[in-house]
């Protein structure tokens, strides 16, 4: 049901405009929508093949750590279900560049070092 484009348009949108990106009463919609891509490969690889991983890729650069955590485990779930990875890679260049820059430049720990898994997988991608 949510792989429904209208329903997948409907996260996009809401990701996109930011209502899905801060904590709420009920919680990080992000942490909700990353544990349900982690639950379903059927909504990862769809997913992963929209609109959405361009939306991701704009929103590596929100001030707030813990939202640039949660979406680089997006982003890394997404990248490594899906059916071909280096398509992934070579049509989203903006994400590579956002994410070379966060493994190079980034103070925090954690998110430093996602990116920078990140940054050689895409590495590898781009070179088989």
């Amino acid at each position: 049901m949510l792989v429904q484009p209208d329903n997948m348009k409907k996260i996009i949108i809401g990701l996109s405009t930011g209502k899905f990106v801060h904590a709420t009463a009920m919680g990080s919609p992000l942490e909700s929508l990353y544990k349900m891509i982690l639950v379903s490969t059927t909504i990862n690889q769809a997913l992963g093949q929209s609109a959405l991983v361009k939306v991701l890729a704009e929103k590596l650069g929100n001030p707030d750590v813990h939202i640039r955590l949660t979406l680089l485990k997006i982003v890394t779930s997404l990248y490594t279900q899906h059916k071909q990875q280096q398509q992934l890679v070579k049509e989203n260049p903006k994400l590579q560049q956002i994410v070379a820059r966060l493994a190079e430049s980034e103070k925090r720990v954690l998110v430093a070092e996602m990116a920078r898994k990140l940054r050689d997988e895409f590495a590898k991608s781009v070179a088989s």
